[in-house]
């Protein structure tokens, strides 16, 4: 029988249930509202923001977990007999923020006024399945809500059932348990009646008094007598209190003070022991002591004034010593100067100095803490990387590669191409709260940095971009406060009061970033580029830093878990979002981009099985991976049966088409889905292994060119398109060795013809007018020559492959490799520093079993090229 009544979770709510879930942390449902949906009976709309005709909204009475269904979240909400005057026809449950979280349908019913003649109260409940109860706040306000019967009964009920009585004690009354003892010292128990009895019949018992003596207790006489020696009378206070006056008029032994003037014997001089000595003995001493010192100085006090009260002097006299400067000549010139505010010294000849002004450009660039930072101030940088990239041919020719540490430093120009636009590392900026995403309360820290109130301090929140929300002066003691924070990534930025100069940057990027742009690069096309993060050059960056074992393993895969599902359903995964927040505002999704995402996850889980990130990650993949298959063809009759199809929405003419859905299968697409098929069939994944075959014979068989030894750019539905990319030959190449090695070999042979050189360096080339791309300007790309390097190390060759890597050089920067070279008759790409060029080279030189290329790191050696 269908169903007609029941809940469901909007897409807003599904998205901050699995966000909450994801992240850790709470989704706080908070209040229900009631309509009439205009009179007819709705029907439950996932698309849903609000209801269809509210009537009324109010904080819920209950919110718990149904306890027949753990699976079910029982929301509650009363309405009093003094409302009413409407149908109730649909239900809506909304957070603390007032997203409408789950809409409901229920059987129409009438809630009547008092002014109607009826005074029913109302109770409203919905039933809600979800997935996670865990990451939903079960908590209500009882200063706001009213109690059902049933909801009082239960919780006497659950009172009478629990131990929550408190037991008597000396100050509180209470419960107490009973006791028959009579000799117990305790003070929580009360005597029993029979306790009682007892310890009155033993009171009851007679004694017969006998006298006191020395020895025994007993029946003493009382007696004031001062002189007594009797051992049977007992004293009286009277008695006592003469003794005590008597002794009271006596000096005690210890520290007696004594009246009157008392005389002692005068001991002979030079006596050394415990005895007092009279005021005749201690003025002797004193004239042997001052002999004939003169009238200043003949009392210690005159003494110690002249050596200035210091306890210490003959050490206080050598330390200042020590701390004196030999006399020497410059030392005079110097301290001979007339020393100010901005002069700098410096010498006009031996001995002689002078003062100079100290420039504010003298100022800055003494205050940078590095020579790169110089550099930058210089503006020096870009003119530097402009000239690394300009060398003669003769110059190239003589060129040495240094592949003892050529990986190493291609990781560490990899994570400087991330680095906050500005930081000064003789700052320290600090954060004391938690800064979630979500986080939106109160934000206090402090910077380390001398004249504190010369400087603002931004807060900047990232979403899909950067937006600079509040700035405050920084306190005398360097501290600052923000009395709330705003939803999204947080940065904070450090800027100079005086010239608006930008000095450090804190900040906590989930991803990194995709290029690393000039400032000649264009006011917009830099704030749109300079914190966007091209989700597959998060994956082989991040697969990169896995493959060296770098301590910024966890975070960059954090940031690959952050990416799969921000697209908006779950396991999805967008062609890019913001390096901050790891969030897009974009449809635009290619299954290759997805399918780099969710090999990173499994390569993480082949490298680091026990990993912080391990379990997240694990489930992130699984859930990739499944949304992967509705890009799948599944029609058997399609020419493109068994391959997938490259994504959905596109962009035309400035216009974003999110329903555009791809008919195009590009070969590449399809070998980054085999590698990672196989790589989660080798992990366990149940019925990967067999996706990767069945990929792996639809590949075969409609893509691959026997003819010519490589595979066709892809497949649409009008058949092949028979132009010839470097992916498919190289990629094809790395897919194929797993098969047929021989085939792997005439891939490589292929790849010959797209073999390339300009003015500035030699290598492959992406597109060829001759082979499919007309249209299409050459140009040397580093991305696609280190795939054939990488093809040529899994043939065997690692000449070869330093020869390639080698030639590349002089695309080389400081923040890591361009795109290709920047030759502008025979380029069309960005000339900006790329994550994924400088990613690609490191797993060329050293692929710890990426794409299933165990080769070592390529032998340490300098090659000439």
């Amino acid at each position: 029988m269908t169903v007609k009544y029941y809940a469901i979770l909007t897409n807003q709510g599904a998205a901050r249930l699995a966000n909450a879930t994801m992240l850790g942390s709470k989704l706080n449902l908070t209040q229900m509202a009631v309509g009439d949906a205009n009179g007819v009976l709705p029907t439950p709309d996932p698309a849903q923001t609000k209801l269809i005709n509210q009537k009324r909204i109010a904080p819920l009475n209950l919110l718990s977990v149904d306890p027949n269904n753990q699976s079910q979240i029982i929301a509650e909400q009363i309405i009093p007999e003094n409302e009413g005057g409407f149908w109730i026809r649909e239900i809506g449950l909304y957070d603390d923020e007032g997203v409408l979280i789950a809409v409901a349908n229920c059987p129409e019913t009438y809630k009547p006024q008092l002014q109607e003649g009826s005074g029913r109260t109302q109770t409203i409940r919905m039933i809600l399945v979800v997935t996670n109860t865990e990451a939903i706040t079960l908590k209500i306000d009882p200063s706001v809500v009213l109690a059902t019967r049933k909801y009082v009964d239960d919780k006497i009920s659950e009172h009478e059932q629990s131990r929550r009585h408190p037991d008597a004690s000396l100050t509180v009354k209470g419960f107490t348990q009973l006791s028959s003892a009579i000799n117990s010292e305790s003070e929580t128990l009360a005597a029993t009646p029979k306790a009682v009895k007892a310890a009155y019949d033993l009171a009851n018992g007679k004694y017969t008094a006998q006298n006191a003596t020395t020895t025994q207790k007993g029946i003493v006489q009382l007696s004031s007598a001062t002189n007594s020696t009797s051992e049977t009378l007992a004293a009286t206070p009277k008695a006592v209190k003469v003794v005590m006056d008597e002794t009271n008029k006596k000096a005690p032994l210890n520290s007696p003070a004594l009246t009157g003037t008392p005389t002692t014997p005068t001991a002979p001089q030079g006596t050394n022991n415990a005895q007092i000595a009279s005021t005749a003995f201690v003025m002797a001493a004193i004239a042997a002591l001052v002999d004939s010192s003169p009238d200043a100085l003949n009392t210690l006090n005159e003494l110690a004034a002249a050596l200035g009260n210091d306890p210490n002097f003959a050490t206080t006299v050598i330390d200042a010593l020590a701390g004196k400067q030999p006399k020497d000549a410059t030392l005079t010139a110097l301290a001979e100067l007339a020393t100010s505010a901005d002069k700098l010294p410096y010498f006009t000849g031996a001995n002689r100095a002078a003062l100079t002004a100290l420039t504010s450009v003298g100022r800055e660039i003494i205050s940078k803490t590095s020579a790169e930072d110089v550099l930058d101030y210089l503006r020096l940088t870009e003119i530097i990387d402009k000239f690394h990239s300009q060398i003669t041919t003769c110059e190239r020719n003589s060129r040495v590669e240094n592949f003892y540490t050529l990986a190493e430093t291609c990781t560490a120009e990899l994570l400087s191409l991330n680095a906050p636009e500005a930081y000064d590392k003789s700052i320290t900026l600090t954060v004391n709260e938690e800064l979630t995403t979500d986080y939106t309360g109160p934000v206090t820290g402090h910077c380390s940095i001398g004249d504190p109130q010369s400087y603002i301090i931004a807060m900047c929140t990232s979403t899909t971009l950067e937006y600079q929300v509040s700035s405050v002066v920084l306190e005398s003691d360097g501290t600052f406060s923000f009395a709330r924070s705003w939803p999204g990534a947080k940065s904070f930025k450090l800027y100079r009061t005086s010239n608006n100069g930008l000095v450090t940057v804190w900040e906590d990027p989930l991803c990194i970033r995709s290029y690393r742009m000039p400032s000649d690069a264009g006011d917009e096309t830099v704030r749109v580029m300079k914190d966007r993060t091209y989700t597959y050059d998060q994956a082989v960056s991040a697969i990169a830093l896995m493959a060296q074992g770098h301590s910024q393993t966890e975070r960059f895969v954090r940031g690959l878990c952050a990416i799969v599902g921000s697209g908006g359903s779950e396991g999805s995964v967008p062609f890019f979002v913001n390096r901050m927040s790891a969030r897009t505002s974009s449809q635009y999704y290619r299954t290759g981009n997805a399918a780099w995402v969710a090999y990173a996850l499994a390569y993480y889980l082949l490298k680091y099985p026990d990993g912080e990130m391990a379990v997240v990650a694990r489930d992130k993949l699984t859930q990739c991976a499944e949304w992967i298959e509705i890009f799948r063809v599944r029609d058997g009759s399609d020419v493109r049966s068994g391959l997938y199809t490259s994504g959905s929405g596109r962009y035309l003419d400035g216009v974003f088409y999110p329903d555009f859905k791809a008919d195009w299968c590009a070969s590449e697409h399809q070998f980054d889905l085999w590698f990672l098929f196989d790589l989660m069939g080798r992990l366990g994944f149940t019925g990967y292994a067999e996706k990767a075959k069945a990929l792996a014979d639809a590949i075969m068989e409609k893509l691959w060119v026997e003819d010519e030894g490589r595979f066709y750019a892809g497949m649409r539905t009008t058949g092949v398109d028979k132009a010839s990319p470097l992916d498919c030959a190289s990629w094809g190449g790395l897919f194929v060795a797993n098969i047929d090695m021989e085939k792997a070999r005439r891939c490589f042979t292929y790849l010959g013809r797209l073999w390339y050189a300009t003015h500035d360096a030699t290598g492959y080339t992406p597109y060829h007018p001759e082979y499919g791309y007309p249209n299409k300007q050459r140009g040397v790309w580093v991305e696609g020559s280190a795939g054939v390097a990488l093809l040529a190390r899994r043939l065997g060759d690692d000449t070869t492959a330093m020869d390639i890597l080698a030639r590349l050089a002089p695309l080389r920067t400081r923040y890591g490799y361009i795109d290709s070279c920047d030759y502008p008759d025979n380029d069309d790409m960005p000339p900006w520093p790329s994550s994924c060029n400088t990613a690609w080279m490191i797993l060329a030189c050293d692929p710890q079993g990426f794409w299933n290329v165990n080769s070592p790191v390529l032998p340490g050696r300098y090659y000439k090229y």
